[in-house]
């Protein structure tokens, strides 16, 4: 069995199910709980709500709609950082890859886009806006959200192959015939010990990072968004797609077709429209959630704009 997982696990191309799934038959017949658990979690995810391996934690970058007024937009700005203490930082940018790893490998091949999208809650927004002010700011923050590339995803699964891949080739060096010698009857005791003393040299641990901030939406939008650059048409069909009106489609697509972005974000017409639909989802006239649908109308735009 060894020599069948470090086989599958040389070979990039193969999805880490099957040799995770080995070595977890592996660990229950030794009986290596340490083992057992980490393959399984590995397997099936992570609790978002609990400690996750320091690999499985990727970069992102922060945005969010300031508002300076009623009338005044600054769409998709970098959230200015300055403003908050190193926890609500901390929380923002340490994002927590939790998913099992055939969801991992499904999104980091990028079928359904290269851009995640994970937007927060409106309650998360008005706390940064409480924090912010307090240190000065003039503005409200809202449609908050941190974006990362699907590459992120791919070097988690990097990780955990390699991991896996020294574990089981340092057991190998240090048991050549181990299936011959668990036959033999040889203490499964001594054999775990040396094992779990593997995993801890290579760092294999579900200890790492805790739950920072729980505020927010949990859902992840896959920026698989198709409009054209200039099309009106496509853009049109995307937004129907996300159950924007025909009445607000014929509207947005009238100011977009005759206002360009500025240097600082979109337009006047565009930015009245994205807070009139923003509205919309809170009363519940869109049916949609706030978080998502700022994080959708931002992208449908850009792509449209060719941003």
């Amino acid at each position: 069995m060894i020599k069948d997982i470090i086989e599958l696990l040389s070979n990039d191309e193969q999805s880490l199910s099957t040799p995770l799934l080995k070595t977890k038959v592996f660990a229950k017949r030794i009986g290596n709980a340490s083992l057992y658990n980490w393959v399984t979690q590995e397997l099936n995810g992570y609790d978002p709500h609990g400690q996750i391996p320091i690999y499985r934690l990727a970069k992102v970058n922060p945005y969010a709609v300031l508002t300076a007024n009623d009338y005044s937009y600054q769409a998709d700005q970098p959230l200015p950082l300055s403003l908050f203490n190193d926890e609500i930082i901390q929380g923002i940018l340490k994002f927590k890859i939790d998913s099992g790893i055939k969801a991992i490998e499904e999104i980091a091949s990028g079928k359904n886009g290269n851009t995640i999208i994970k937007p927060f809650g409106a309650d998360f927004d008005a706390m940064l806006t409480r924090e912010a002010q307090k240190n000065g700011a003039k503005f409200q923050i809202s449609n908050t959200r941190v974006m990362l590339t699907t590459s992120e995803f791919t070097n988690v699964v990097g990780k955990i192959r390699s991991k896996l891949l020294d574990l089981i080739l340092e057991v190998e060096a240090e048991y050549p015939n181990l299936e011959k010698e668990l036959n033999d009857n040889v203490s499964k005791e001594e054999i775990n010990k040396s094992i779990t003393n593997i995993m801890a040299q290579i760092n294999i641990t579900t200890n790492g990072q805790g739950n920072v901030i729980t505020a927010g939406n949990n859902n992840i939008v896959k920026t698989n968004i198709n409009v054209l650059k200039g099309d009106i048409e496509s853009f049109k069909d995307e937004l129907k797609k996300n159950n924007v009106s025909l009445e607000d489609i014929d509207e947005i697509a009238s100011i977009v077709i005759s206002e360009e972005p500025t240097a600082t974000g979109f337009g006047l017409g565009v930015n009245g429209w994205m807070s009139k639909m923003l509205t919309k989802s809170i009363d519940g006239s869109w049916e949609i959630g706030i978080a998502t649908a700022g994080g959708i109308l931002v992208e449908v735009l850009k792509k449209f704009y060719g941003l």
